[in-house]
């Protein structure tokens, strides 16, 4: 399975459609964290992603705003809701506790997840290919060009990546906006199911991985892949963005361009890293057989390291 993630450009129409659909996700999303709650205290038990189902469709009749969202987008956010649940429960099941008090069962310390307001919810899910469609079209000079077709979004949305071709079976596509400060960007996240190759045998043998803080990785043949520091490298432009936005009064224009300036040193900081690191681990899947990695515990080293001292 591969996901395939490239930048749209939706009109103002088609953004005011994708806008609706993504708070009608959200307010479905934490009627639906209600409803889990409210089992999870009664009986200890959390309701399956078909009885969330269940629940969506009445909020679809109930309300003509959530009727204007795709409905199977809004079977994805009853699985999301219900791999949240499990997830909060799971991490914190040690500190669960459950008091009786008379009759009356109370219990503390059980944590769900987070209700999302109206900006902290950017994203929502088509889970089959027949609720969305990828085309090619010419344009007047005859190169060929890729768009989107999304359910209850009007029209076509050009898609920016033109180069890499999904060959293979399509599978759920995730639409994102993700807030700049004066203005928001959208991006597509398609899942495929690639066509299948043949295997290639390896470069190299088995290879020892220690990653670290001045080296990204250090390997046991004696590879080793320096760490750039990008942050520190951005910190002075960053520190200065960052003291003339707190001279700006929040709400005004100048503040909305200043913090979108942040938010592009931000993003090209964080993508810096992330192609550093699916470089690195490309480079390993493909040369070596075997990859060993150590589990260290950075907290329990440095504990050591101070009993020592």
């Amino acid at each position: 399975m591969k996901t395939f993630k490239c930048r749209i450009e939706p009109d103002a129409v088609q953004k005011e459609a994708i806008g609706r659909m993504i708070d009608a996700n959200r307010l479905v999303y934490n009627n639906m964290v209600t409803a889990c709650r409210i089992q999870y205290g009664r009986d200890r038990t959390l309701p399956t992603a078909f009885d969330l189902n269940k629940l969506a469709t009445r909020m679809r009749h109930n309300s003509p705003y959530v009727a204007e969202a795709y409905s199977t987008t809004l079977n994805e956010t009853s699985k999301r809701v219900v791999q949240a649940c499990k997830k909060t429960l799971g991490e914190h099941e040690k500190e669960s506790e459950v008091i009786f008090l008379d009759t009356m069962k109370y219990v503390t310390h059980d944590h769900f997840p987070r209700y999302k307001s109206a900006g902290q919810f950017n994203s929502y899910s088509y889970p089959t290919d027949r609720d969305y469609s990828v085309m090619i079209k010419k344009d007047d000079s005859g190169k060929k060009k890729r768009y989107l077709r999304l359910g209850k979004v009007p029209g076509l949305i050009r898609c920016y990546n033109q180069s890499i071709e999904l060959k293979g079976e399509l599978r759920t596509c995730t639409i994102k906006r993700k807030d700049m400060g004066s203005y928001c960007l959208y991006y597509a996240c398609i899942s495929y199911e690639p066509e299948p190759k043949p295997s290639e045998e390896p470069l190299n043998g088995p290879v020892g991985i220690d990653v670290g803080v001045s080296n990204i990785v250090a390997l046991s043949d004696g590879n080793i892949v320096k760490n750039d520091h990008i942050f520190h490298h951005s910190a002075l432009q960053l520190k200065k963005l960052q003291q003339r936005l707190s001279r700006l009064s929040p709400g005004t224009k100048v503040y909305g361009k200043m913090q979108t300036k942040i938010n592009h040193l931000y993003g090209k900081i964080r993508n810096h890293r992330r192609n550093i690191v699916e470089t690195v681990s490309a480079m390993l899947v493909k040369n070596y057989e075997a990859i060993a990695m150590e589990d260290l515990s950075v907290m329990q080293i440095r504990s050591i390291s101070k009993s020592r001292k």
